[in-house]
């Protein structure tokens, strides 16, 4: 199956020809086929250790028919993905190991959305696979959801249907449903009230959850302040805040986030890796970045994060406190105007050790058609979502380069090295996509 759908791109990207419509066919590609749009992708993945290895392939295609903002759309995005290697059944520890091998077949496929969309004077309603994006956890699910302006100012939206699980063999007993309220108290600000209900059966049990949010975004001119704090089955679960200020001459970003309770073992859809992690310890963390451009070729940008546990004793695997300060000078167009580079200089602090790092990227257009590059990069930690894996002490190193052979066809491939505390990590991938 996987590689019918390769060969049908395949097949799309050397066709040059386009075939002449008969007089049968015109009317059809004027009200469908010329409404349709979006774009065909195929990636290769290919990953290596000294001791393992592991072949992948996916396919994508996202299309849309109609404008976003049309009276009738419809929008579909899928995935089909085949293990090249065949269907694992790995006796003991395996490195590449992921949700996709527990299924007894080599391909799986993905619904990500597909949905039809209708827009009424001052109201969308929607029907199908989507994701209720104006919630505080992107909640996938098979339903219907209306969003409507009901006076100057104000506006709501209800949804509901059945939370989608990409994992789970089946949703016997899963609903979900809620609603949103967003109204303009005063000038340039915005208050929304969110709720989610959510009922999710599966191996750990029933879970019945009840999130509810609240926010406030205010705009003063070129400064945007934003605040939002969630409560979860009527307890406080997170609050978070975010102040922006843009000026030709400066970018100023501070973000800051409290998790007031654990997180381990909830509903799939609002917590889908707790399941499997180990638990989320309270904590507090506050970022800020500042940008600053240096004329027109030249900038700069530094960045400090600290992390804090509010129990001490918590640390551990995915739970950890750290603090990190980096400067990045980088330029555009300097020494030559194809070139591009940063220059990356980071300090962690951890309870385990301090770590003095240094990073880097550099870009070339070699063509008006080929861009080029290579970089190396540092991280404390990182989690590989695929295996569920925490790797400590990461240095990757990569190079890639990118083809845009047509105005709709681009061509990319990248090779990385990662080195961290388990093992070295090599990984290829070349992907190509075309937009139709």
């Amino acid at each position: 199956m996987a590689w019918g759908m390769l060969l049908a791109l395949l097949v799309c990207l050397v066709q040059e020809t386009p075939v002449k419509a008969t007089p049968a066919t015109q009317s059809l590609d004027h009200w469908f086929v010329e409404d349709v749009h979006g774009d065909l992708s195929a990636r290769y993945r290919g990953r290596w250790t000294s001791a393992d290895a592991d072949q992948d392939l996916y396919q994508f295609l996202n299309a849309h028919y109609g404008a976003p903002k049309a009276e009738f759309s419809m929008v579909a995005t899928l995935r089909l993905s085949e293990d090249l290697d065949g269907s694992r059944d790995v006796q003991g520890a395996y490195v590449f190991d992921s949700k996709e091998d527990t299924f007894q077949r080599a391909w799986n496929t993905r619904v990500y959305s597909l949905y039809a969309q209708w827009h009424l004077p001052g109201a969308r309603l929607r029907f199908g696979r989507q994701r209720a994006d104006e919630l505080p956890e992107a909640l996938p699910f098979d339903g219907i959801s209306c969003a409507a302006e009901i006076a100057t100012g104000v506006r709501a939206g209800v949804f509901g249907g059945m939370p989608v699980n990409l994992y789970e063999s089946q949703s016997v007993g899963d609903l979900t449903a809620g609603g949103w309220l967003s109204v303009e108290p005063w000038g340039g600000a915005t208050a929304r009230f969110e709720y989610l209900r959510l009922q999710d059966e599966n191996q750990f049990g029933l879970f019945r959850d009840d999130l509810v949010a609240v926010s406030l975004e205010q705009w003063w001119g070129a400064v945007r302040a934003w605040g939002r704090a969630t409560l979860l089955e009527a307890e406080p679960r997170d609050a978070a805040a975010r102040v922006t200020a843009t000026t030709p001459d400066l970018i100023v970003d501070l973000q800051a986030t409290y998790l007031f309770e654990r997180i381990q073992a909830l509903s799939y859809g609002i917590d889908p890796y707790s399941i499997f992690l180990l638990p989320l310890e309270p904590y507090v963390e506050a970022t800020l970045r500042l940008s600053k451009p240096l004329g027109e070729r030249f900038g700069v940008d530094c960045s400090a994060s600290v992390r804090r546990l509010t129990a001490k004793g918590d640390e551990g695997d995915y739970n950890h406190e750290f603090a990190r300060v980096g400067i990045t000078p980088h330029a555009s167009g300097w020494p030559a105007a194809s070139i591009g580079w940063s220059l990356t200089a980071d300090w962690w602090s951890s309870s385990a050790d301090d770590v003095w790092t240094l990073g880097g990227d550099v870009t070339w257009r070699a063509h008006r058609a080929v861009t080029v590059g290579a970089g190396s990069s540092f991280a404390l930690w990182t989690f590989d979502e695929l295996t569920g894996e925490e790797r400590d002490r990461v240095r990757i190193v990569h190079a890639w380069a990118k083809w845009k052979t047509a105005k709709d066809l681009v061509i990319d491939a990248k090779a990385s090295v990662e080195r961290s505390s388990i093992d070295t990590f090599t990984t290829v991938t070349v992907g190509v996509k075309r937009d139709f």
